[in-house]
């Protein structure tokens, strides 16, 4: 999502990018558009944080959008940047991430919170997290594909979700319904794309229920079009899930899509309308799904172009950026900075 904004914000503002720790695959061989991109050095996290706050006094930018780093709003404060944001990409992980005397102090420090999806802005003011003002809800965008029809006969279909490997992801759920699925596809496949650290315990599933061979681990996609490109069913089994990015990339390449009846997955999917929400945590309402998908050709190709049609309306990398432009000039104007 940081790179797409920096991409997208591109014409508008001069952008700079920090990490507080190393960013991973992505970096530097992506990030287009921000004029400057660095690393805080030093052998501590607090050595990386005065680094970080050299960095914010000698840029003097006008806001600061802080994603997943508990101490970036409030050093921002102190080195006097005017406007704040923070996007909170997942409730659980947000109300824990920092200690407690921190996150009250960076909920204060905070101008605007930014939540990924409606629904997971509505879950933050209902568990009193946040009041209503101090978020809005701007979803995430995505790379809108060319629609590709569903395949009308499918001998052997392939299903797959792309995942970071956690516990929380309900990927056991998954095998277990891919299990169920084998029993009248004999042909069918999963792919499971992605990597973390509940791959070993993911490995020993398969192997258990002698699934070794018709399942797919190929790790980290570089490009993810690969996997969208040869599914004929995507499932997202999460247990929590603020937006779904995996999902709306599904729907944005014309893939029919199961997923977790959960706040973030059904405000970018109506069951029945744009695809299949289930229960989260149960294998059984997975396997039924899919199988209902896999058995009617009308139905997939109704539901996949629904769905395409919702994210190229709703949730375009165009509108993501946009949408937090608006919001930059909106707070900056608040404090009296015209733009």
């Amino acid at each position: 999502m940081v790179l797409d904004l920096g991409e997208g914000l591109a014409p508008h503002a001069e952008l700079s990018l920090a990490c507080t720790a190393f960013p991973g695959p992505h970096w530097p061989g992506e990030g287009r558009g921000w004029s400057r991109r660095v690393i805080p050095k030093g052998g501590s996290r607090w050595v990386r944080y005065a680094g970080l706050f050299r960095f914010l006094r000698a840029w003097r930018p006008d806001v600061v959008h802080s994603h997943q780093e508990a101490w970036a709003p409030l050093l921002a404060a102190w080195a006097g940047v005017p406007v704040r944001v923070e996007t909170v990409h997942s409730g659980p992980f947000w109300r824990q991430f920092g200690q407690r005397a921190v996150r009250e102090r960076r909920r204060r420090a905070v101008t605007q919170h930014v939540a990924v999806s409606a629904g997971l802005r509505e879950e933050l003011i209902a568990a009193g997290d946040l009041q209503r003002d101090e978020v809005t809800a701007i979803p995430n965008g995505v790379r809108i594909g060319s629609y590709r029809a569903p395949h009308a006969q499918l001998q052997a279909p392939i299903i797959g979700t792309v995942a970071r490997f956690d516990a929380d992801k309900g990927l056991d759920h998954l095998v277990r319904a891919f299990a169920e699925i084998r029993r009248e596809w004999p042909g069918a496949r999963l792919i499971l794309a992605g990597e973390g650290p509940y791959r070993p315990a993911l490995e020993a599933l398969i192997g258990d229920l002698d699934l070794g061979t018709a399942v797919e681990l190929p790790g980290h996609v570089a490009d993810l079009r690969t996997v969208w490109r040869r599914l004929d069913l995507f499932v997202l089994p999460s247990l929590h899930e603020a937006f779904g990015l995996a999902l709306a990339e599904a729907m944005a390449e014309g893939v029919p899509v199961v997923a977790s009846n959960l706040p973030g997955p059904a405000s970018l999917c109506a069951d029945g309308r744009e695809g299949l929400l289930v229960p989260p945590g149960d294998a059984a309402p997975i396997a039924e799904a899919c199988r209902r998908l896999l058995r009617d050709a009308e139905l997939r190709a109704r539901l996949s172009r629904a769905a395409y049609q919702r994210v190229r309306a709703d949730f375009s990398l165009a509108g993501m950026c946009e949408a937090h432009l608006q919001l930059y000039r909106t707070l900056l104007e608040r404090k009296g900075m015209r733009q």
